[in-house]
């Protein structure tokens, strides 16, 4: 399972979590989703049938990966996955700070 890492870090701190909270700091959010993704895996599969989405799973599976990779290393946190879209956010909740601290 997964947990973005600013609630492991507020879980970490203690005391324990009794009911919603707000946290606020500088950052950034992106939300990142494939263009025309339905549309192109419904015309694959009717044109190529199981062949056409598995080889679109593959290029998405592919893609996402080199985009996570560099989400990760730029010190982003991924915070939800949906079908093939991503949300991620780079802010001030990292132990070691943001990384776009020295941006400003």
């Amino acid at each position: 399972r997964y947990a973005p890492s600013a609630l492991i870090q507020r879980l970490c701190r203690g005391p324990p979590i009794a009911g919603p909270e707000a946290s606020q700091y500088p950052g950034a959010v992106a939300f990142i989703d494939i263009s025309g993704f339905t549309a192109l895996s419904a015309r694959l599969l009717e044109a190529q049938g199981q062949r056409g989405a598995e080889s679109l799973n593959q290029m998405v599976n592919d893609y996402m990966g080199h985009l996570l990779d560099r989400i990760q290393r730029s010190g982003g946190d991924t915070i939800k996955f949906a079908g093939d879209a991503i949300l991620v956010v780079w802010g001030g909740n990292q132990v070691d700070g943001w990384a776009g601290a020295d941006a400003q």
